[in-house]
């Protein structure tokens, strides 16, 4: 969340034997073949990273006994599985903060914003109330400290609760003719306004 970011959050090892433990817990036993139950991964095909971290949760996903397939679509067909269809049980994509959190991440679990059929919603039906209330104060208040406060509780609910789990950081780059200056200067990145952009002379 840039600026708005907290370290102060629920943290969670990785731990194999604990997540074993967990699924004997839940009710999920290895059958005669090693197996608990089988589920399918979906991912957003934009370019390879989203099937490689597709693979690997796939074989952290064996190792505890969920047999797992990984699912390629092409957009259009993604985007009506996951956000009309809701035909998906694990879904891999990106979550941006954008140029504020009121925009990039309110978006994603506010639960005014379960809109079957439009993309980029609360696709989870995640549903909190209290975290409803912070998004909420957060959006109309302009006290960069008190907005801080507000998404600082919003990130300890999410790591909590744990609607979505972030699972790496993309690091991102922009690519632009040498002659172009001012480009891209905050972390926002290419999210931000282009006032200050100007093109030097050859």
């Amino acid at each position: 969340m840039t600026q708005a970011h907290t370290d102060a959050v629920a943290q969670y090892p990785y731990d194999l034997k604990r997540a074993e433990q967990l699924l004997d817990e839940a009710g999920y036993k290895r059958g005669a073949n090693g197996m608990r139950f089988k589920l399918t991964i979906d991912f957003v095909p934009f370019g390879d990273q989203y099937p490689k971290v597709a693979q690997y949760v796939r074989q952290q996903f064996v190792q505890i006994g969920i047999d797992a397939d990984v699912r390629s679509s092409d957009f259009a067909t993604w985007v009506r599985r996951i956000w009309t269809a809701r035909d998906w049980a694990i879904n891999l994509s990106a979550l941006t903060n954008a140029s504020d959190p009121s925009i990039g991440i309110q978006r994603a679990y506010s639960s005014k914003n379960i809109v079957v059929g439009t993309p980029f919603t609360n696709g989870t039906h995640f549903r909190n109330a209290e975290l409803d209330n912070y998004f909420e104060q957060a959006s109309v208040n302009t006290d960069p400290l008190v907005r801080k406060r507000h998404f600082a509780a919003v990130q300890r609910i999410l790591a909590t609760e744990l609607p979505v789990i972030a699972l790496v950081a993309i690091d991102q780059f922009t690519i632009t003719n040498k002659r172009v200056r001012n480009h891209a200067t905050l972390a926002d990145g290419v999210y931000g306004g282009f006032a200050d952009v100007w093109i030097a002379p050859n």
